[in-house]
């Protein structure tokens, strides 16, 4: 119980006390969460969708190198949100057009989605290499922000998703245009 409550404590469910009961409702989280996961893997083909059971600290070292401002080694892939490297804010839509921001991605390409598993800034992240219609899929069930990278990490972008508010704001890390803004022309 206690290395539980330790977990619980990382991500985001559970008071300095200890409480049981969010303990429980983290262990809830995490096992329906590890359910969809494993639905989309037998709805997909592995070059569709794949967890990088191993591979999952590389990738996240690379994005957070790159896009991410460091603090504090113990802030290694957690808080993003608030750390983003150049954080520029290119988008302010309504959720609903999810769908037709994340069909600009190229539809044979995949890319890796991060996902914090909670909805608090210290929540571990969850990385995902999708297909954007897996991704669309994904962000659909999630009830969390989520990151899209491009696989060769030219392009990272932020998903701010305000469920109350109904709006959506995608920010980008650094000057690469990213597939979800429209190029200026002068």
């Amino acid at each position: 119980m206690q290395q539980a409550q330790g977990s619980a404590l990382r991500l985001g469910y559970a008071s300095p006390i200890g409480c049981t009961s969010n303990v429980r409702l983290y262990r809830n989280h995490k096992m329906f969460w590890e359910e969809k996961i494993d639905i989309f893997k037998k709805q997909h083909s592995s070059s569709d969708f794949r967890v990088p059971f191993s591979d999952w600290p590389e990738i996240l070292k690379n994005i957070e190198n790159r896009f991410v401002l460091k603090e504090k080694d113990s802030y290694s892939f957690r808080n993003w949100a608030d750390r983003i490297k150049n954080k520029e804010l290119v988008i302010e839509a309504s959720l609903s057009e999810v769908q037709e921001l994340i069909e600009k991605l190229n539809k044979s390409q995949n890319y890796w989605i991060v996902l914090p598993l909670g909805q608090e800034p210290t929540t571990k992240l969850m990385v995902y290499d999708s297909k954007p219609s897996v991704i669309l899929e994904i962000a659909s069930k999630s009830r969390s922000d989520f990151f899209i990278v491009e696989k060769k990490y030219s392009w990272f972008t932020y998903f701010n998703c305000d469920r109350e508010t109904n709006m959506l704001n995608i920010y980008k890390s650094g000057s690469n245009v990213i597939p979800f803004e429209e190029v200026k022309t002068t």
